[in-house]
This record gives structure tokens, C-alpha cells and sequence, in this order.
């Protein structure tokens, strides 16, 4: 049986994807056609995190970690995605979760893996949730909020984030808050750490037309 590919297309000639690196990806497949980088319109305050993730995307980053951080509303969201989406797009491997998503599998995890018998596996196992992550060439980690921070989900994280900062592998993480783990913080300032600014996306959108002009980033910007 063949391998199946979804065709996509980033700034050139479109190409076929496996299937597989969309699905393990986790990103819903709406999201190809809603949340890419051509589609970000950015204010002021916002457009350093456009150029921060192209950084890092493109491999410009020594460091590659990068935290955007800001209050709801600005679009980290969809620069997140927007990353996922040009990285799949050339062919390579990432995760997006949004965190307590993860923590909530990993929750699952613990307890699937205390029933399995000696020598069975799972992929919902925790053992394995915690090696996809750690491993996966791009981890997008999506409102890593305070009220997260219990011990247990800060150890799981830290954990997470410190084996990705010694493999050097890509990392990207937003927040509503700096007010997030120290290591998490520590680590993203070895790369880029960016505070997103300006009035939320959605409140413009309301007043349409008022003082604020949208400016829609075009697909060629992302070279």
C-alpha cells in the first residue's frame, strides 16, 4: 500500500505531503486553508511576533526557542499554526498541542500505562507521549498559561523543554503571561522571547475602519 499525501502549498509550486505528518501533527486540517503566515494581519505590537517566528522557522534563530507572549486576542494562535503549517509544508515533522491538552494526555497516559502487562505498548502510553515530544523536530506548545503550573504540570513541561533545549531542537511557546516557569523563560531567552503588545484582534475587527489600518502580510515576505 502506498504511502498517502495531502497536496499543500507554502510560496512555491505545490507538493505532496504524507498524510501521516499532517495527522501526527494534530493540527486540524481546516487550519491549512485559516491559519497560515500569508493569512496574519498584524497591528503594531503585533508584527515582532510575525518576524520573530520567521526566525525561527527559517532557521535564523542560534537558539531555536522562541516565546510569544501577550494578552489574549493577538494572534498567537494563529502564528503558532501559521509555523506548523510552513514547516509541514517542507516536508518536515512537528507537534502542536495546546498545553493543557498535552497535560491532559499525559494525565491519560500514567494510567494506561499502569495497566499494560510487561512487554505491551501503547501509543497513549505515557512514555511514549513524553518521546514523541521530546523528540519531534518542531514543538509547538499553545498558551502555556499560570493556572497550569501546578507542581506536577511545571515538572512535566520543565522536563520537556529542558531535554528539547539540549537537543537544540525547534521550540516554539506562547502565553497569555510571562508569568510562566523560570526553566520555560530561562530557556527562551537563549533564543528569542517576545512581548506581543496592542489592542486585541478581535476588538479592531469590532470597529472595522476606525484609526487602525490592517496590514495583510503577503505569502513572498516569508522568504
Amino acid at each position: 500500500m502506498g504511502v498517502i499525501c495531502y497536496q499543500v502549498k507554502e510560496d512555491g509550486p505545490a507538493q505532496a505531503v504524507p498524510w501521516e505528518n499532517i495527522k501526527n501533527s494534530r493540527l486540524l486540517i481546516e487550519t491549512y486553508d485559516t491559519r497560515r503566515l500569508h493569512q496574519f494581519e498584524y497591528f503594531k505590537g503585533t508584527e515582532k511576533g510575525l518576524f520573530a517566528v520567521k526566525e525561527l522557522i527559517t532557521g535564523r534563530l542560534k537558539m531555536p526557542f522562541l516565546l510569544l507572549a501577550g494578552i489574549p486576542g493577538l494572534g498567537k494562535t494563529h502564528l503558532a499554526q501559521g509555523a506548523a503549517w510552513y514547516w509541514i509544508c517542507r516536508g518536515k515533522k512537528c507537534i502542536y498541542y495546546y498545553t493543557e491538552d498535552l497535560l491532559s494526555e499525559l494525565r491519560r497516559g500514567y494510567r494506561i500505562e499502569e495497566r499494560l502487562q510487561q512487554g505491551e505498548f501503547s501509543t497513549d502510553a505515557y512514555t511514549t507521549i513524553i518521546a514523541r515530544v521530546e523528540r519531534t523536530p518542531l514543538l509547538i506548545l499553545d498558551d502555556v498559561a499560570a493556572h497550569y503550573e501546578t507542581p506536577w504540570a511545571g515538572t512535566q513541561l520543565d522536563q520537556i523543554v529542558n531535554h528539547r533545549y539540549d537537543k537544540n531542537l525547534a521550540t516554539l511557546v506562547t502565553s497569555n503571561t510571562l508569568k510562566i516557569s523560570e526553566r520555560i523563560i530561562d530557556r527562551c531567552e537563549e533564543g528569542r522571547v517576545v512581548l506581543m503588545t496592542g489592542e486585541s484582534y478581535r476588538a479592531i475587527k469590532a470597529r472595522l475602519g476606525a484609526d487602525k489600518e490592517v496590514i495583510k502580510v503577503k505569502g513572498e515576505e516569508l522568504r
